[in-house]
């Protein structure tokens, strides 16, 4: 008897078993092919934030910019988000840059806004409890080996104080320091932008484990 033409259950479910598993084999390969592109522009948001701020640091006198201070009245945000009176790090480098979407990674999956001191895709250095802020640019010991931004998100009440304690710094009622929070989003590790102007990714423990990245005077 002439068999019709199409496929038999069994036939079917081989194919299907195929499919799924050829997904499971391929989907992780363009994940980390998607993963490695956000890290690529997130390495080059970096680098001009990195050569930003060295532009800044030109123009006024030599010395960095200040994570964060108040201002006497509320300003427009280049977002378009909320009128804030906090005029922090990413305000005063933005005029270098000229795009928000240099301050966002694209791998951070958080609602972040350019307006708050505590809200914002990259860090200052904020370990270093301030040690950055209006600092003389010759007095970064070893610039190549110091971190300037990380890869960040929401910040944390950190319960510790610091010799290095700066008054720009800001406190939550019970006098913790803010201190935002390093995010390895890029393969267990982070981008991070030096001080003398490179960027690189980082091993995610290394950034946060090595003191000595943090401390300009070191």
């Amino acid at each position: 008897m002439k068999r019709d033409a199409g496929f038999t259950l069994i036939e079917l479910l081989v194919v299907i078993a195929i499919i799924a598993i050829l997904a499971a084999i391929l989907f992780p390969v363009f994940a980390r092919a998607r993963e490695k592109a956000r890290q690529s522009s997130c390495l080059s948001n970096m680098k001009q934030l990195s050569l930003a701020v060295l532009q800044y640091v030109q123009d006024y006198d030599e010395r960095w910019h200040r994570h964060y201070f108040a201002m006497p009245s509320a300003l427009a945000q280049p977002d378009g988000s909320a009128p804030t009176s906090d005029f922090i790090w990413t305000h005063m480098i933005y005029p270098y840059v000229n795009n928000v979407q240099v301050f966002h990674c694209p791998s951070n999956p958080e609602d972040m806004t350019f307006r708050s001191a505590s809200s914002y895709n990259y860090s200052f250095n904020y370990h270093g409890a301030g040690l950055f802020n209006h600092r003389k640019l010759a007095e970064i010991n070893h610039p190549a080996e110091k971190l300037v931004y990380v890869d960040g998100g929401s910040y944390i009440a950190s319960p510790f104080s610091s010799p290095g304690a700066n008054p720009d710094l800001r406190t939550d009622p019970g006098g913790h320091y803010y201190i935002d929070a390093v995010k390895a989003w890029h393969n267990d590790g982070c981008n991070v932008a030096y001080a003398d102007g490179h960027a690189k990714w980082e091993q995610y423990m290394k950034v946060i484990k090595t003191v000595d990245m943090w401390d300009p005077r070191t």
